[in-house]
């Protein structure tokens, strides 16, 4: 099926057109990571109602989600094998996927209790804390595919220490979430 999307949106657009799609397509996963920062930094967790963490977190974090789909379904070439182009893509935008798909089963999973404010304040805190290390994560993969676009050396080394950022700040996400997990099945509040 991917194959199929790709080939179309390959006989469809040109290359400038697609380098401008992928773009547009980080600009989505900014906005949606930017969004669900500057809610959350301004909600007052205090009194139910209005536009709930969990709301924005859900429409955030699956404008993200569509956005790496749409990266990943640009990229394939249906001239070329896809199956092997696929695993050929770099290994973070599957475990920031997998990660966020987690992020988003949990919202789902406690949506009124998050959206009404039944959890305990320190919910909020590792919520933030993990939304700033995805944008980061972000940041870094935008690093990461220019460097990749040219071959010199040096920018093979920055490619290495970038890799290695990305795969600490992903295995602190990854923590963060097992916490906010954790918080949300042991000391949820019966509103």
């Amino acid at each position: 099926m991917s194959s199929f999307v790709g080939s179309l949106v390959k006989n469809l657009m040109y290359k400038n057109d697609i380098d401008i799609s992928i773009k547009f397509f980080v600009g989505l996963i900014i906005i949606g990571c930017l969004t669900k920062l500057i809610v959350a930094a301004l909600s007052n967790h205090d009194t139910p109602g209005g536009v709930g963490e969990a709301t924005i977190t859900l429409w955030s974090y699956s404008l993200v989600l569509f956005s790496i789909l749409g990266i990943i379904i640009l990229n394939t070439d249906n001239t070329k094998n896809t199956f092997n182009q696929i695993i050929n893509f770099p290994w973070y935008l599957y475990v920031l996927s997998g990660l966020i798909l987690w992020i988003i089963s949990i919202n789902i999973n406690y949506y009124s209790q998050i959206n009404h404010n039944n959890i305990p304040p320190q919910y909020y805190t590792w919520n933030i804390w993990s939304t700033s290390f995805i944008i980061i994560i972000t940041i870094a993969m935008l690093l990461e595919i220019n460097s990749s676009n040219a071959n010199s050396s040096p920018n093979n080394s920055l490619k290495k220490i970038i890799n290695l950022l990305i795969a600490f700040v992903l295995f602190l996400v990854f923590i963060i979430t097992g916490i906010q997990t954790t918080i949300l099945q042991n000391f949820s509040v019966d509103g």
